[in-house]
């Protein structure tokens, strides 16, 4: 089985990085940082998947790999890293939040697209999805879909849910609304886009990814255990979160 890695932003230095708020900063990898995350995972024998293998049993081998951002960060770095050893990955963009300071431009858009990195949708403004009546949800859903559509000049076929926040609810108007796979923050293995297109992820931290790839089913355990502690103590996972941001 594969897994499906989550990232936020890659940025050029250390010097970019130390700019965001402290609390964000775990989630932000120099381009440095994620270029020896693809060389280490090349290095343990990983593959990394394309697109098109997510519709295959390719993505149910062992040791594959594939790359996901979360958030409308420029992450040029990122593409670039990607672009110079030929790997696809999915960019999750709030459409709502694409030109503000910080964010990807319209321009920067069709660039990653051009690149050939996958654009799906995060949503309009990065609202957490159960917290939506089913007629603002199915708004949000399919006014980013379309707006994403037209800004890539490309279909929109992913989601992924902001904070890692979901449920019943949410994954069958996501259905509804034309995604064919859904991408969440629930620790654990993917593979090909199942029946259900709930397709889980783990989210990458610069220091944390030899432990994972190393030894891959004891991190999901304990990843999955901390999830556990969270529904039990914090009523987090009651919404069915996970490690989103």
């Amino acid at each position: 089985m594969a897994l499906v890695l989550m990232y936020h932003n890659i940025v050029a230095s250390d010097e970019a990085r130390a700019r965001f708020h402290p609390a964000h900063r775990p989630y932000v990898l120099t381009r440095a940082e994620f270029a020896g995350h693809i060389d280490l995972a090349l290095e343990l024998g990983w593959k990394f998947l394309t697109i098109a293998d997510l519709y295959t049993d390719a993505a149910n081998d062992n040791r594959r790999i594939l790359l996901t951002f979360d958030d409308s960060w420029e992450n040029a770095d990122a593409v670039d890293v990607m672009a110079e050893r030929k790997l696809e990955g999915v960019f999750f963009l709030n459409s709502g939040e694409i030109g503000s300071p910080g964010r990807l431009t319209v321009e920067g858009v069709r660039r990653m697209a051009a690149a050939g990195q996958e654009v799906g949708s995060h949503s309009a403004r990065h609202e957490f999805l159960t917290h939506l009546s089913e007629p603002d949800l199915r708004k949000s859903l399919a006014d980013s879909k379309s707006a994403l559509a037209e800004m890539s000049g490309k279909p929109v076929r992913f989601l992924s849910a902001p904070g890692g926040r979901y449920n019943s609810l949410v994954a069958r108007v996501a259905r509804e609304v034309g995604y064919e796979a859904f991408f969440v923050s629930l620790p654990g293995f993917a593979g090909r886009i199942p029946d259900d297109f709930i397709m889980k992820r783990i989210g990458v931290a610069a220091a944390r990814l030899r432990n994972i790839l190393t030894h891959p089913s004891l991190y999901v355990l304990r990843r999955r255990v901390r999830y556990r502690f969270l529904r039990l103590f914090s009523r987090f996972s009651a919404k069915h979160g996970g490690e989103g941001h």
